[in-house]
């Protein structure tokens, strides 16, 4: 190891290490001093910037949307202080359980947001930074009755989308996940498939590729394709789903 890797290795571990100290003081202080108990501050600076994000795309100015996101990010936690938490205040309970719901509306807002096609915004002459999705959907808000995909999952696919690509490459987005997910995730993804955007899934699932694919490519243990065609072709031969899938 040189001494400029042992110098970067060394300063990260520090900025980490601060960066975990400032996050535990701040809870401190907020829940255990203040005894103030919001676990949604920061689904509501998502929406906001959404809307910031929104207001660039529709006139092409930072700075307008930047006030945009800004204000809409202050009135939701101003009617969430106000108009939910304030008549609560002292009862944990009671304000760990609202913060759920504002975390769960926020989860349905996102993922209604993340399936639209955007446009990157910039700002003056240069375009805004974007980050293409490096992961697929499978993280999920959920509740003891329905779970739902949340804008965690949806936001990296939301940040390809803002680039109006001209295909979404996705790996395995049902891996895990309960059927109700998934069925929510074949919704999502048809509804993105309706626009017109073209998907590459690599899926396991294979109902799930089924229901959404115009052709199928079957991969060997080798990564060499053995089978192709469309899932109805899929469905009626027998033998490649005997000796491929198993099925």
């Amino acid at each position: 190891m040189t001494l400029e890797s042992f110098a970067l290795h060394v300063l990260n571990g520090v900025s980490f290490g601060s960066l975990l100290f400032f996050v535990a003081s701040g809870l401190t202080l907020i829940f255990s001093i203040m005894r103030m108990v919001n676990i949604a501050h920061g689904s509501l600076y998502l929406i906001g910037g959404l809307s910031g994000v929104t207001a660039i795309n529709a006139t092409g100015q930072f700075w307008f949307g930047l006030l945009v996101g800004t204000a809409v990010a202050a009135a939701l936690g101003g009617i969430a202080e106000f108009g939910l938490l304030r008549p609560v205040r002292g009862s944990v309970q009671r304000e760990l359980l609202l913060t759920l719901g504002l975390r769960w509306w926020r989860c349905s807002v996102g993922t209604g947001w993340a399936s639209r096609p955007w446009s990157a915004p910039s700002w003056g002459s240069r375009p805004l930074p974007s980050t293409a999705a490096r992961s697929p959907m499978p993280t999920t808000c959920s509740t003891a009755s329905r779970p739902m995909p949340s804008l965690d999952s949806a936001w990296a696919v939301a940040r390809a989308l803002m680039t109006n690509p001209s295909a979404l490459i996705m790996d395995e987005p049902s891996e895990g996940l309960a059927p109700p997910v998934i069925a929510a995730i074949r919704d999502r993804l048809s509804a993105l498939r309706g626009t017109g955007l073209s998907i590459l899934l690599v899926e396991q699932n294979l109902g799930l590729a089924l229901s959404m694919a115009d052709r199928i490519y079957l991969l060997g243990g080798t990564g060499q394709t053995v089978w192709d065609g469309t899932p109805e072709q899929l469905q009626a031969d027998t033998e490649a789903m005997d000796v491929h899938l198993g099925v």
